[in-house]
């Protein structure tokens, strides 16, 4: 296996092990973007119906609210994209993932979703050798690489 290739595998292991976190902390961005927009939207209909005459440019108060929510709305559908990103390759992950037996899936989980150390906390729980997990380690790695090439979904 390729140091690139393992890099890759290994850095796609780990977005795929954050991947529910990552989509969470941009959902509540979200949510404060959106409750952003329904402020602008709320304090640009009330200067629009009471300063409409003098709303001619973007430096009046209005026009920044307008603007706060234009920008609040490009922001939002940026972060949806980002999540449906992120979660259409977690789904690519966790086909692979699925078709490992139970002990590497497991193994996979300790190190890339907890975040446990591979040559402490993990051969630990495993009752195993360090080096052992690093050798299991290695095999999920090629094995996932494998199953990538032969266009595996």
């Amino acid at each position: 296996m390729e140091q690139m290739e393992r890099a890759t595998m290994i850095a796609r292991l780990w977005e795929w092990g954050s991947a529910l976190d990552d989509c969470e902390r941009r959902r509540h961005e979200i949510y404060r973007l959106q409750q952003q927009a329904i402020d602008a939207n709320q304090f640009g209909a009330k200067g629009i119906a009471s300063f409409a005459p003098r709303c001619a440019s973007v430096g009046d108060p209005t026009g920044k609210a307008v603007v706060m929510k234009e920008q609040s709305l490009e922001r939002i559908n940026v972060l949806i994209d980002e999540i449906n990103a992120v979660m259409a390759r977690k789904a690519e992950i966790d086909v692979l993932v699925s078709m490992l037996p139970e002990a590497q899936q497991r193994l996979l989980n300790m190190r890339y979703v907890q975040g446990m150390q591979i040559s402490d906390q993990i051969p630990k729980a495993l009752h195993a050798d360090r080096r052992t997990v690093y050798r299991w380690h290695d095999a999920i790695l090629s094995k996932l690489l494998l199953k990538m090439s032969h266009n595996v979904p």
